[in-house]
């Protein structure tokens, strides 16, 4: 079997593991329902702050739009 091959010296990779320690920090004592509504959270402030919203399509569906301003 073919060894895993090691990121310790990728800067990038170090600092992705950090980015979903602090995640998991933050969410680790929440219920499922309560992860569930802080993912949907932090996606829905992403896609704003890329010039996107969240639109209704149909029962428990949304679709991400680029917003138009004009």
């Amino acid at each position: 079997m073919a060894k895993k091959k090691e990121f310790t010296d990728d800067p990038m990779m170090h600092k992705l593991h950090e980015i979903r320690s602090e995640i998991h920090q933050r969410i680790k004592d929440l219920n499922p329902k309560e992860k569930v509504a802080w993912i949907h959270k932090e996606a829905e402030g992403f896609l704003k702050s890329q010039g996107y919203k969240l639109t209704p399509a149909r029962k428990g569906y949304r679709i991400a739009a680029k917003s138009i301003k004009g």
